[in-house]
């Protein structure tokens, strides 16, 4: 397989760096520095190659490039924010807050090596990926809750819009692809992201307050994993299905 490594700045080398070595133990890589804000004729030009399976995008402070590349590609893209400012918060947030149908799988701030395994694991699956299907990790404690079964809700419409099979479970189950739907601040959770990707689902009251709703950005700060917006799971599932049509095509 053979991922092209963007990143927005030659600033950016003290996260690029380990990446692209750490990345080409196992796959091909490709690498270029190209800023969203002042190369975009390049941007476009170099994603018009489509010489690749999926794309790797760092970037700090507004962190426009993952997004800029989701909406010019087909092919997945990981977000990895660069802790250039504030821990790598505000790239965090830029990035994995994107609008629904421009799907980013965003990585931990300042932290992709895990990303080689992740991706093992999931092209070494014995999964069957003939008929998709994915199972649906749900807190029992708030699934009857109305934030939360709203969410749940959209999710399964769009499941069944894509032809999906789907379970349900407490828990991850690494025999399948899951989507994980969490919900409450845990200071000790650890997140199993094998085999995952993880939205976290707020209330009203969350969503409207600054303090509470930067609690779960900084949990996606702590658990390495893959992770698709606050309250937008049907992003996670179009992600998965990148990464499936990409599976299917090696």
């Amino acid at each position: 397989m053979k991922i092209l490594v963007l990143f927005g700045s030659k600033s950016d080398a003290f996260v690029s760096e380990p990446l692209v070595d750490e990345l080409k133990k196992s796959f091909t890589v490709d690498f270029e520095v190209i800023s969203a804000h002042r190369n975009p004729d390049r941007l476009h030009e170099r994603l018009g190659q489509d010489d690749f399976h999926c794309i790797v995008a760092g970037a700090g402070l507004s962190a426009h490039l993952p997004g800029v590349c989701a909406s010019l590609t087909k092919k997945p893209v990981f977000g990895l924010p660069v802790t250039s400012q504030l821990g790598g918060m505000d790239s965090l947030m830029s990035i994995v807050q994107m609008p629904y149908g421009i799907p980013v799988g965003s990585l931990s701030p300042g932290n992709g090596l895990y990303l080689r395994s992740w991706l093992e694991d999931f092209l070494n699956t014995n999964v069957d990926l003939s008929n998709p299907s994915v199972n649906l990790v749900i807190d029992p404690k708030r699934e009857n809750h109305e934030f939360y079964s709203k969410e749940a809700t959209r999710l399964n419409d769009l499941l069944s819009e894509l032809n999906f099979a789907h379970t349900k479970s407490e828990k991850v189950d690494e025999s399948k692809l899951n989507i994980q739907l969490l919900a409450g601040f845990d200071t000790e959770r650890t997140i199993n992201t094998k085999f995952s990707i993880n939205n976290f689902i707020l209330d009203n009251s969350e969503k409207a307050t600054p303090q509470a709703s930067l609690k779960y950005f900084s949990e996606m700060n702590k658990n390495e994993g893959v992770y698709c917006g606050i309250s937008n799971t049907r992003n996670s599932l179009l992600f998965w299905n990148k990464l499936i049509e990409i599976r299917r095509s090696l």
